[in-house]
């Protein structure tokens, strides 16, 4: 048995399906969950197995449904990169404004902005040496890079031509 945080009485455990506007989408139905809840003041509390591996889960059939993303979808998957509606709008090169459209429902994000981000998604792996203020340079030129690649102590290493 486990015990309720509140009234220290014994929380009785069952299995649920649950309808719940989990991670902020709606209509997501989860079966086989646990749920447990104390008979003697009520308190309830629903216990998510293996989270990282159901918001995984989530993330994918977002980033493969055939249809638009939807307000509510353009947030998750933006929370699911970890990053601040300023930091999406410095990624994308848009005003903060747009993403708050987006995400309200206000404004349609158009097919090629919604096409990056569900690439985005699925290819990011977070760089933690390169800021999003770099994108902040990026100039008008469009001179090709010339780099310098070399193979020392089994590994890569690039420089600047």
């Amino acid at each position: 048995m486990t015990q309720c945080p509140q009234c220290r009485g014994n929380m009785k455990i069952t299995r649920e399906t649950i309808q719940d506007k989990l991670i902020g989408l709606p209509n997501i139905v989860v079966k086989n969950v646990e749920v447990r809840r104390c008979p003697e003041c009520g308190e309830q509390a629903i216990v998510y197995q293996r989270m990282e591996e159901l918001v995984r889960t989530i993330t994918r059939a977002v980033i493969e449904k055939s249809g638009r993303l939807t307000g509510a979808e353009i947030r998750f998957l933006r929370k699911s990169l970890g990053w601040s509606r300023l930091d999406f709008a410095s990624h994308f090169g848009i005003a903060p404004e747009t993403i708050t459209r987006w995400e309200s429902g206000q404004q349609a994000m158009g097919p090629i902005a919604d096409r990056l981000l569900r690439v985005s998604v699925a290819k990011w792996k977070p760089i933690q040496d390169y800021s999003v203020e770099a994108l902040d340079i990026v100039s008008e030129s469009s001179r090709p890079l010339k780099l310098k690649i070399e193979m020392k102590r089994n590994e890569w290493r690039l420089s600047v031509a």
